[in-house]
């Protein structure tokens, strides 16, 4: 089967880990997302933190550096197709 859509694995580091932390009821830090994605911590890491220049994400310091969305974020129509 053809891929409808053809993106970079950053893209979809970004996509997906948005929504990842979007569903979450509890903040999620690097570690735990990029276990779930099956993809390197320095990968998502870096993807996320462009992310968090962006204004999209909210990075916690500490030793768990969690994320978080921004109110930016939360308003756009594509995740409200992604709740639980």
């Amino acid at each position: 089967m053809q891929k409808v859509l053809q993106i970079s694995r950053a893209a979809s580091i970004g996509l997906h880990g948005t929504v990842l932390i979007y569903k979450s009821p509890v903040r999620l830090n690097v570690v735990r997302i990029a276990k779930q994605l099956q993809a390197s911590d320095h990968h998502v890491a870096k993807v996320l933190q462009k992310l968090a220049k962006k204004n999209v994400l909210q990075s916690y310091k500490g030793p768990s550096g969690d994320l978080a969305l921004t109110n930016l974020l939360v308003n756009y129509a594509f995740l409200k197709f992604m709740r639980p």
